[in-house]
């Protein structure tokens, strides 16, 4: 057994107790499946960094499962690992919970503007308390438009509610049709996996539909999100952006996981065009995310 990565468990430990004496290989930290010598491996533990291809597949004779330390699979040829005779598997479940609280800490962010106030008592500009200083967007009351209403879609909305927020959702033969779900949300959170019918489904008209004062969530795959479009919706002056994690370009399509907030409706005026600017957070890795679904099932 190969893994791309350490692990938080003692995978040496469970295989020998499960199916007993076996040589099982793991790095001290993320290698890459490229520099991975599979010739003899009968298992492949990867993670949604690693691309699993046919290269990848060939290289790997002896290959009998592939296990996906992710919820999305959007990583792995399936199909040329089924023709191989080749297992995959995935974990779900594992981080429901941890991406829904997450999700509701970036709206957070963006509906109060933490990051603008890290930035502010960091750069030591902070004039002290002020009535009308960074006042942000009130959630209670607002709608909590949801693209994907499965596990984390629902944990996310179960913690929406408590806010006060209204709950409305998409998702194929359910719920309100995408642009409709855009043009009423005041808040739209992302939780659906990457297929061809879900890359850039946000995108530079589904961004124009959306109120001037809305919030975008993405804690599902960054290639969900038209990058271009929207650094260019983010631009001075219609809205302010924060945003965190490793682009969606890189061969994996790992998780973009960031908030975007046009136009905040309560924040005091100052000089300048419409005052608004882009705003980036650093860089975060996160390989949480949504439940999988195949193209066979649903449509996304």
């Amino acid at each position: 057994m190969v893994s791309t990565s350490s692990l938080p468990i003692d995978l040496a430990g469970l295989v020998t107790a499960t199916v007993g004496p076996a040589h099982v290989d793991v790095p001290e930290q993320w290698v890459g499946v490229e520099r991975l010598d599979l010739s003899d491996a009968d298992a492949l533990v990867c993670l949604l960094l690693d691309r699993i291809d046919a290269g990848v597949i060939a290289r790997a004779p002896k290959l009998r499962v592939i296990a996906n330390c992710a919820v999305g699979y959007d990583n792995v040829d399936v199909a040329a690992a089924t023709a191989a005779g080749i297992a995959v598997t995935n974990t779900p479940d594992v981080l429901t919970e941890a991406t829904a609280e997450f999700t509701l800490a970036l709206l957070f962010a963006a509906a109060r503007r933490l990051p603008d106030g890290e930035r502010l008592v960091r750069s030591g500009a902070w004039p002290g308390w002020r009535l009308d200083q960074l006042l942000g967007v009130d959630l209670a009351g607002k709608t909590l438009g949801i693209v994907g209403l499965g596990r984390i879609g629902r944990a996310v909305a179960r913690r929406a509610e408590a806010l006060g927020m209204r709950i409305a959702h998409s998702e194929p033969g359910a719920g309100l049709p995408v642009d409709e779900l855009f043009a009423v949300a005041d808040v739209v959170s992302l939780h659906c996996p990457l297929t061809p019918d879900t890359r850039h489904l946000v995108n530079a008209e589904r961004l124009a539909l959306m109120k001037p004062t809305a919030i975008l969530v993405n804690t599902a795959r960054g290639g969900c999100v038209d990058e271009g479009a929207l650094m260019a919706g983010c631009s001075p002056p219609r809205s302010t952006c924060s945003r965190t994690s490793p682009r969606s370009t890189r061969r994996s399509s790992p998780r973009r996981v960031w908030s975007w907030r046009r136009t905040s409706d309560r924040l005091p005026p100052r000089p300048g065009p419409r005052w608004l600017s882009c705003v980036r957070t650093r860089w975060l890795r996160c390989c949480s995310g949504s439940a999988p679904r195949t193209s066979s099932t649903r449509a996304w």
